[in-house]
């Protein structure tokens, strides 16, 4: 979602009487990459650009083909081919280990549904969303490369079943892919593009060691609220990178932010009685993950004297709050819960990759079908 938002501001800026623009988005990837299906990259007519589809191996032969593409006006798909690493391609040995197709289109700055437009429609809608983008097919004439739709549980959609099936899937699994589809005797590819929204963090209470968390948490592109009951702990935080500061007790910061799915809470006050207070309201939402920062005893304390947990609170409490990776410092501290959190929605487990079995991104399936 950061990568959007930073799209955007780049679009906005654009002098769009005197400037062309492209935009190449990945749309498929066989083996390894360092960018994954949805990777984007926004290029002007004058050497600007912003986002990446790559570390830094394609954008440079991408950036050069992207002026052809402005100047006749015509979508064209790309294919780069890193499987060895021996070669010299593009004039660098790129070692990826992956087949990589990329979507390159003009931005037609007229058309009020332009690819990159949408982008901001996406970071407005606030529930999981699939972008179909169809991008190949053995008769042209079936769709219009680059063609889009978005589809989510609340949207009423006219498209055909088979993409309504795939849809589904993408939803369900929390997974994007790419499939292939025998339409009318041509085979028709299309991203299935699973759209997450912003992660918003909300934390609980404004000492000093919040810095580094919500510094980090900007970082991510996550929205960040800060909160406590102290006025003058918020006074001091007003110039912070916070998007949201809210001070009250704990039913009046609770009416004050709208929970979702990707709604993440951190307890980091250092007042038991606060944080004790706080959890207690918390576990009547539907808050996928509270956190709570302190040793194991304070929160056992908790739980055998004051409050009434189920097996379904205990799974979305978090506490001690982190990965275990040594953190002392109010810095380690933050970077051990954005962790934490990112792998929580991740549905990864924090360990180390050298002991993860597979490929570290899992593959995106092609049904033919």
């Amino acid at each position: 979602m950061k990568e959007f938002i930073r799209i955007l501001e780049l679009y906005d800026k654009i002098d769009k009487a005197k400037l062309k623009a492209a935009l190449a988005t990945v749309i498929c990837v066989d083996g390894s990459s360092y960018r994954r299906p949805g990777a984007r990259m926004l290029i002007t007519s004058d050497g600007k650009w912003e986002g990446a589809i790559s570390g830094g191996c394609l954008e440079g032969d991408v950036l050069r083909k992207a002026r052809h593409v402005m100047n006749n006006g015509e979508t064209d798909v790309l294919t780069y081919n890193t499987m060895d690493d021996s070669s010299d391609a593009f004039g660098i040995r790129l070692g990826c280990n992956g087949i990589i197709r990329i979507l390159l289109e003009p931005v037609d700055f007229a058309d009020p549904e332009n690819p990159v437009l949408l982008l901001k429609d996406l970071v407005e809608i606030h529930e999981p969303t699939v972008l179909v983008t169809l991008f190949n097919a053995e008769k042209p004439s079936v769709f219009a490369r680059g063609q889009r739709i978005l589809y989510t549980h609340h949207l009423e959609n006219t498209i055909p079943v088979w993409m309504q099936q795939h849809c589904s899937q993408a939803l369900e699994s929390g997974k994007s892919h790419v499939a292939v589809h025998d339409a009318d005797g041509t085979n028709v590819e299309a991203l299935f593009e699973l759209i997450q929204p912003q992660v918003q963090l909300v934390i609980f209470g404004a000492g000093y060691d919040v810095y580094p968390l919500m510094n980090m948490a900007k970082e991510m592109g996550w929205r960040v609220v800060l909160s406590d009951a102290c006025q003058v702990q918020l006074l001091s935080k007003q110039r912070s990178c916070a998007d949201a500061i809210i001070c009250g007790n704990s039913d009046e910061i609770l009416k004050e932010i709208n929970i979702t799915s990707r709604t993440a809470t951190v307890l980091i006050s250092h007042n038991y009685n606060s944080d004790l207070s706080m959890l207690q309201r918390l576990i009547q939402t539907e808050i996928p993950y509270i956190g709570v920062l302190g040793p194991k005893s304070r929160f056992d304390k908790m739980w055998q004297t004051e409050l009434d947990l189920s097996s379904t609170d205990m799974e979305r409490i978090f506490a001690p709050i982190g990965l275990d990776i040594g953190a002392e410092t109010p810095g380690e501290i933050a970077l051990s819960i954005i962790g934490e959190i990112k792998a929580f929605f991740t549905g990864r487990t924090g360990q180390f990759l050298k002991h993860r079995y597979g490929p570290i991104h899992e593959r995106e399936v092609e049904h033919v079908f």
